[in-house]
């Protein structure tokens, strides 16, 4: 079922059932593909509450092993967010200039593939040129930043005749592969757990 999540979580998720299995009489698995069937197991909500702080403390552990690739991201997070913000105001600049809207839609429907990617990893008058041709250039902008420990990570689509979108880089990162990890399992834990309680509370006012 790596199609619901991604493939590094799927091997995490597989990794953690032999425990869960053992354990809860239960995979993370069948609760995240299927929480409706364990919404009358006795203690489900002491149980998800047990799994989410031992789903925590292995994400921990794992983080812990790449001590010295988290510094060099926090160190890259602080860079890309440096950089977001100076892009940003100059985007706004640019874009009030020229009368075009920008706009932060919940989700774009595009073709990525017929979009050109420039990904960004500096600031200087010549990006700063790019984003003036850019904008002068579209109809409208998208906003589609992006934020990651209290840090942006900015994106932006400026779409006209053809499609351009300036990303600011952030290098690969095992830490950052991890944590990402962890926050998407936190939301299937959370996504479970509403459901279930959705189900529950729906039983008893019936």
């Amino acid at each position: 079922m790596a199609e619901l999540w991604t493939n590094y979580t799927d091997s995490l998720i597989t990794d953690m059932d032999r425990q869960m299995k053992a354990k809860y009489k239960l995979s993370l698995r069948d609760l995240f593909t299927d929480p409706a069937r364990f919404a009358q197991q006795d203690g489900i909500e002491n149980t998800l509450a047990n799994i989410t702080e031992e789903v925590n403390n292995y994400m921990g552990r794992l983080l812990d092993s790449v001590a010295d690739r988290k510094r060099q991201l926090d160190a890259d997070l602080g860079k890309a967010d440096s950089i977001s913000k100076q892009l940003a105001q100059n985007i706004s600049m640019q874009a009030k200039q020229n009368k075009v809207p920008v706009v932060r839609p919940a989700i774009v429907d595009r073709d990525v593939n017929r979009d050109e990617t420039l990904y960004i990893d500096y600031v200087d008058q010549d990006v700063f040129t790019l984003i003036e041709r850019l904008t002068a250039a579209s109809h409208v902008i998208s906003d589609l930043t992006d934020s990651f420990e209290d840090h942006t990570i900015g994106q932006w689509l400026f779409s006209g005749d053809k499609n351009y979108v300036i990303r600011v880089y952030l290098r690969p990162n095992s830490a950052l592969t991890i944590l990402s990890s962890s926050r998407e399992l936190n939301d299937l834990l959370q996504g479970a757990s509403e459901f279930i309680k959705g189900m529950k509370s729906a039983g008893t006012k019936g």
